[in-house]
């Protein structure tokens, strides 16, 4: 019975949150060169100078080929480089990075089982292919190496009760576990561990650690979904003051004051697609997510010339790849519907 219950709590993780931020860990590892450069090549992913990172990470894993943290930190930047530009994922890179990963992690665990790295290495090599997985649509595969990384995370604890950056993975779990299931918490195997997960979080933010950025990340959208909305822009603010250009805290503050002060939205989009058109790597697709985003706020200020402007601007590009128009999903008939929408206010 307890291993039923175990799979049904496990289950019903939201992959992508509880694995997408926890790329780093939390205590210096012992080796100097290892620890600097990582925090040299994390650096250079914040500040979004991937070809840098990249090497650091190529250095780290030509230098200790027996760690599986370069390889791990190598499909890390590859996946964070074709987020943040909306590409396509290099599959059969990434794939080969965490399965060497994990032969890696599963040499050194055998060899010590109690060792709180070699266990970190374990959460870290199933959390990121169950992340991946899961991206590519395979939940199945995604919810087994879940269920895997989630237990590791909670064997560094039980080794070392101070390694925060288990806290972080286990608190991003609690916290969307229950939300996403809190009309299932009537159930005795389900409970309601939003406030845990939350705790947990905060408590870990405000330690000198390497996941400190991650963990900002989930805990800003924390704050978001229970609109706790000063909370979530002190997060952003916080980050943001030290990586300024950054995209993806950008986007989360302008998606903030989407709900505070929508002028400041559109203001915070704008220097996002500002940034994308100087990137010169515009493939069109988060063009289009966020001119449709700038176009709704206008909608809601009732400035119905400038969020037609805003629709046109996104029908008027033509030869979108396949795989934008797929990533897309319905999202231009939702920018045709809402022209339609602003024509009929303009004729008012």
């Amino acid at each position: 019975m307890q291993g039923i219950e175990h799979l049904v709590r496990y289950s019903k993780i939201l992959l992508v949150l509880a694995f997408s931020i926890n790329c780093v860990f939390a205590k210096g590892y012992p080796n100097k060169t290892v620890d600097a450069l990582i925090k040299t090549g994390i650096n250079n992913v914040l500040n979004q100078n991937y070809n840098s990172a990249k090497e650091k990470f190529k250095i780290l894993d030509q230098q200790f080929p027996k760690l599986p943290f370069g390889k791990i930190y190598l499909a890390i930047t590859d996946i964070a480089e074709s987020v943040d530009f909306g590409e396509r994922f290099n599959d059969d890179y990434v794939y080969k990075l965490l399965k060497d990963a994990r032969h890696l992690s599963d040499s050194l665990y055998d060899a010590d089982e109690k060792d709180l790295w070699n266990n970190y290495f374990m959460a870290l090599s199933d959390g990121y292919y169950a992340y991946f997985k899961g991206m590519n649509g395979d939940y199945l595969t995604a919810i087994t190496n879940g269920i895997s990384s989630i237990s590791y995370y909670e064997k560094c604890i039980d080794i070392d009760s101070l390694f925060y950056d288990s806290y972080i993975a286990l608190g991003t779990y609690y916290y969307w576990k229950s939300a996403k299931t809190k009309s299932l918490t009537w159930l005795p195997f389900i409970s309601d561990d939003r406030e845990l997960g939350r705790r947990l979080i905060e408590k870990s933010l405000n330690k000198d650690t390497y996941s400190r950025f991650l963990g900002a990340y989930s805990l800003v959208w924390i704050y978001i979904e229970r609109k706790e909305y000063q909370n979530a822009i002190r997060v952003c603010q916080d980050i943001l003051a030290k990586y300024p250009n950054n995209r993806l805290f950008k986007q989360s503050l302008a998606r903030i004051y989407v709900d505070v002060d929508k002028y400041k939205a559109i203001r915070l989009y704008s220097e996002v697609l500002n940034s994308i058109f100087s990137s010169g790597r515009n493939n069109h697709l988060l063009e289009i997510e966020i001119k449709h985003k700038i176009a709704m706020q206008y909608a809601s200020l009732e400035n119905y010339s400038k969020a037609k402007e805003y629709c046109d601007a996104i029908i008027n590009i033509k030869n979108l790849s396949e795989y934008v128009e797929d990533q897309l999903g319905d999202r231009l008939d939702r920018v045709k519907k809402l022209r339609t929408e602003m024509l009929e206010k303009l004729k008012k």
